[in-house]
């Protein structure tokens, strides 16, 4: 005979054992407990809803039940978070609202999960935007780069391709140079007056209440010019030792976005602006052609035998890169001197010196090193590399 009770999620199993030819109950009883434990209990909430594409949304769960919980977010676009109170930005592009499935999971500190809890988030979008340089087809670049460009003039053509434009009222353009305009229509020119890289920015007015920029880097810009000075000899330095004076050399005439990257080849590096480079005294603003090398002096610490380290510098602006190297630097170390002895020695007998010296470098990298032994006692040295010598 079988008896189940459930008793708060706890079931009770009471087998009773009949005999055969009795009657009787037996005394024999077997009791079988199991734990069914509750999932959490779920829900959440979040904040601006209807916004546009682009806004921050934050999530805020609400769960009971046996705490510490772990999270998990399904945003519905791809993304995902393990954050208790996550935030996330949705991006919808058109000119209508677009819905997210947001789904949560919470699992408790008993590692039971609870049901997936949905909401839909909606969205509205903000619009899709596409622009052409007219004067390149198709084309979304917006580029003039070369060596001889006589004059720093350059006139883009900007053409609107956006697929949006049906739900736009209005267009503003900052071109990065310091101009900016209000309510453009297009096509619409605009003339660079100098060299550079310029940041041009088109912001769209979403007659649905919701605006979209997009960006694009217009170059007018030369190659870039310069090259790695060094002030000779480039071997056989002692490390540690005075710095090796390298310099960037023909660099005056660079356009504003050009950043000199200088690796020494021994794991060390530093970056250059030609904002510094104007700034220090080498530069000559009323004949920039004029001006001096800029100084770049670098310490090797170690040596580098057999080797040695390749210096290179990159010159780079928004349209191109100019390389230039020198090498190797070879540079040399001293040896590092030691030797071990017996502290006690009797008189008359040989007492054996171990060389336990680490070589250095010389020139040519040669480790061929000459020793000398003085044994303190007034006689003539020794050129051994581990001698022996007799006190007497």
């Amino acid at each position: 005979m079988f008896k189940i009770y459930r008793i708060a999620a706890v079931l009770v199993v009471l087998i009773t054992m009949l005999g055969v030819n009795s009657l009787k109950a037996s005394n024999l009883k077997l009791v079988e407990e199991t734990t069914v434990l509750a999932p959490p209990t779920v829900d959440f909430s979040f904040d601006n809803p209807n916004s546009c594409s682009g806004t921050l949304i934050t999530f805020t769960p609400l769960v009971s039940g046996d705490s510490p919980y772990t999270y998990e977010w399904d945003f519905g676009d791809g993304t995902t978070s393990t954050e208790s109170n996550p935030t996330h930005i949705f991006t919808a592009l058109g000119c209508g609202s677009q819905n997210f499935m947001v789904k949560l999971t919470v699992k408790d500190k008993n590692g039971v999960s609870s049901s997936p809890v949905s909401k839909t988030v909606t969205v509205q979008q903000k619009p899709s935007l596409r622009f052409v340089n007219r004067d390149a087809g198709s084309s979304s670049v917006f580029e003039r780069c070369g060596d001889n460009n006589t004059s720093p003039t350059y006139t883009i053509n900007v053409g609107n391709a956006s697929p949006s434009s049906a739900c736009i009222s209005s267009y503003n353009i900052d071109w990065g140079d310091g101009n900016k305009e209000t309510n453009v229509s297009f096509p619409k020119a605009h003339t660079y007056q100098r060299l550079g890289s310029f940041n041009m920015v088109i912001t769209a007015i979403g007659s649905a209440g919701c605006n979209n920029s997009v960006s694009y880097i217009v170059k007018n810009s030369n190659n870039p010019a310069g090259a790695l000075f060094t002030p000779g000899n480039t071997t056989n330095f002692c490390a540690p030792g005075a710095p090796i004076n390298f310099a960037i050399s023909s660099w005056a005439l660079n356009t504003s976005d050009t950043r000199y990257l200088v690796n020494y080849g021994d794991g060390s590096s530093k970056t250059y602006t030609q904002a510094e480079l104007e700034s220090s005294s080498y530069y000559n603003a009323s004949n920039p052609v004029a001006s001096q090398n800029f100084p770049i002096p670098h310490s090797y610490t170690s040596a580098n035998c057999p080797s040695g380290s390749m210096v290179t510098l990159t010159i780079a602006n928004s349209c191109n890169n100019t390389n230039s190297s020198v090498g190797p630097i070879i540079v040399l170390d001293k040896p590092t001197v030691s030797f071990s002895s017996p502290s006690i020695a009797c008189v008359n007998s040989a007492v054996f010196f171990s060389n336990t010296t680490v070589a250095g470098y010389t020139n040519g990298c040669s480790t061929q090193n000459v020793y000398t032994w003085n044994f303190g006692d007034g006689t003539p040295v020794s050129r051994e590399v581990s001698p022996a010598h007799v006190y007497t």
